[in-house]
């Protein structure tokens, strides 16, 4: 989970055909996990005819992402996890749905010779 939530890890978006009858269920926890902390979404359809749908929708999120960034104000803390929260809302103040990692490794500083 480390590797998936440094600063430039990936989204993870999963589609899984999970049986819950055969201790599935500790599987999906572990899948939404990994998804939801990269800021992507589970799937877990129940047959192949809905896969189509889940896969235009993955797309469309893609295509509709926003990239925000971050600088610490304290780039020496080193190795760490550190949470973060993201709200948005439109001109209105309506909120809108975000949908983000749940936090971010840093990587250790270099050391200067």
């Amino acid at each position: 989970m480390q590797q998936l939530q440094r600063g430039d890890g990936p989204v993870v978006y999963v589609i899984g055909f999970v049986d819950e009858t055969k201790g599935g269920s500790s599987t999906i926890r572990a899948l939404q996990a990994i998804s939801q902390n990269t800021g992507g979404t589970a799937y877990f359809p129940k047959d192949l005819s809905q896969v189509d749908a889940i896969t235009k929708s993955i797309g469309s999120d893609i295509r509709d992402q926003y990239v925000i960034g971050y600088k610490s104000s304290n780039p020496m803390a080193g190795h760490a996890y550190h949470a973060i929260a993201v709200q948005a809302s439109d001109a209105s103040r309506h909120r809108l749905r975000v949908r983000t990692r749940t936090g971010y490794y840093s990587e250790s500083p270099a050391v200067s010779q």
